[in-house]
């Protein structure tokens, strides 16, 4: 279990202004929503259907992606 409201609280941005990137759908995805993060969730098996988050199949395409 994670406590977000501590990371979000030790940096100067807001958690709009943040995007988490992981692989859990309940723990990365929902815990950076519910603290008012984007996120974007790796999913290699492309097996999340849910269309409120950003997906990739890795953390590797993610960054090229977001290089280009």
């Amino acid at each position: 279990w994670r406590d977000w409201s501590s990371d979000v609280c030790s940096s100067d941005l807001s958690p709009a202004n943040c995007l988490h990137v992981g692989d859990s759908l309940h723990s990365d995805v929902a815990g950076a929503n519910g603290v008012g993060m984007a996120a974007m969730h790796i999913d290699p098996l492309n097996l999340c259907d849910d269309h409120e988050h950003g997906h990739s199949p890795s953390f590797q395409q993610f960054v090229a992606d977001l290089l280009r």
